[in-house]
């Protein structure tokens, strides 16, 4: 798979500490980051020396304060959405720094967690505009971080023309997609599953007949694959017949067998799901290779 990468993605992560400090000023349709006001970058800009005022311990400050605000919003998420412990506190802020700047940042640091620690008493309950903007921050940083391998996966993908699949399809294949950019493999993996039994039933069941009259214990998918390969028109058995069937296992290990799923269906191996639900679909609707 090749290598792409956002530029826009380090650009944006730049700005977006700039905006979780208030480190920017908007004036007559104008926003300026990195200084607090626009005069204060005029200042800047004209002053005769030539050089941007400002310290390594001034951005580290507000690679902190970000860092925090961050941190805040994760764990705000975490105890929303999700049934694992908070995350810990961590930043970077303080790497690299002369002794003397880093032992003032780190007592910021500290005191910083102490008002946020359960012995140092009841804190403060933060208003619902705090938790919004903290939730902000945290959601707008895990985006970026995920978006120069969302780049990527998206550029290795050949177009796909489905002209004369069914709605239902369509809407299974755009999240199916959406879920692999994004790196949610259970949730792709089931959706390529049920792409290929919807698309399967509708080329050689729509009515229903092979399932109603399925013997016990027999699988509706494999009977599915087995007929649409003894269709005029339908798969090639040689080529998609175990495209389809590596599908079926993926999405049944992902809703029954998550450590199983996890092991054979790790890392980029779920591209291979995917691109084998793009060949079964365009065997059955356009008789094209991807």
């Amino acid at each position: 798979m090749s290598t792409e990468h956002s530029k826009r993605a380090e650009i944006l992560k730049r700005v977006i500490q700039n905006v979780n400090t208030g480190n920017y000023d908007e004036e007559n349709g104008y926003i300026v980051f990195g200084a607090s006001s626009i005069w204060d970058m005029i200042r800047d800009l004209t002053d005769p020396s030539g050089e941007r005022k400002g310290s390594i311990l001034e951005g580290r400050v507000g690679k902190l304060v970000s860092d925090s605000k961050i941190h805040d919003g994760r764990v705000h998420a975490t105890r929303r959405t999700s049934l694992a412990q908070p995350p810990e506190f961590k930043t970077n802020a303080l790497d690299n720094l002369p002794p003397q700047e880093q032992r003032v940042l780190h007592d910021l640091l500290e005191k910083a967690l102490q008002q946020k620690s359960p012995s140092s008493g009841q804190p403060p309950r933060p208003s619902e505009s705090d938790v919004a903007d903290a939730l902000d921050a945290a959601f707008t940083d895990e985006v970026l971080e995920k978006l120069p391998e969302i780049v990527t996966r998206a550029a290795s993908l050949s177009d796909m023309d489905l002209e004369g699949a069914p709605k239902d399809i369509k809407q299974y294949f755009d999240e199916a997609h959406r879920c692999y950019l994004y790196g949610f493999h259970v949730a792709c993996a089931v959706l390529c599953r049920a792409i290929l039994e919807s698309a399967l039933k509708a080329s050689v069941d729509p009515k229903g007949l092979i399932k109603s009259s399925l013997p016990k214990g027999r699988s509706y998918f494999n009977e599915l694959v087995e007929q649409a390969m003894s269709l005029q028109g339908g798969l090639d058995g040689s080529d998609n017949r175990p495209c389809a069937f590596d599908v079926k296992n993926a999405g049944n290990w992902a809703i029954h067998d998550i450590n199983r799923f996890n092991q054979t269906y790790g890392g980029e191996r779920l591209y291979e799901v995917l691109a084998n639900t793009r060949k079964v679909l365009l065997d059955l609707y356009s008789g094209k290779k991807p």
